[in-house]
């Protein structure tokens, strides 16, 4: 039997995976990445913060095909947020 590929069943081939780390400079509340080339479909992306304390998310209409915009859940822009990110396009085609 095939398998199904995808995020729900736990079985993924991603075509396209793009990892970094982004940086919310001070006195900001939201920092964009960009990728270098464009990927397949919309990615499901992942921020997870590099120090304690600093806590962020990708808003869904952000994300687009060439990169997204991470914002500052609290704390806006207290003195430069380091995150850490994973953005994957599981489209096999």
């Amino acid at each position: 039997m095939a398998r199904k590929y995808g995020f729900r069943s736990g079985y993924v081939e991603a075509i396209n995976q793009v990892s970094g780390t982004v940086t919310v400079a001070e006195g900001e509340t939201t920092a964009t990445v960009s990728f270098d080339e464009a990927m397949e479909n919309a990615p499901a992306v992942v921020v997870t913060p590099a120090q304690d304390g600093a806590n962020a998310h990708v808003p869904a209409a952000t994300t687009e095909t060439t990169g997204f915009t991470v914002e500052l859940d609290a704390e806006a822009g207290a003195d430069g947020e380091v995150f850490h990110y994973v953005a994957i396009d599981d489209s096999r085609y």
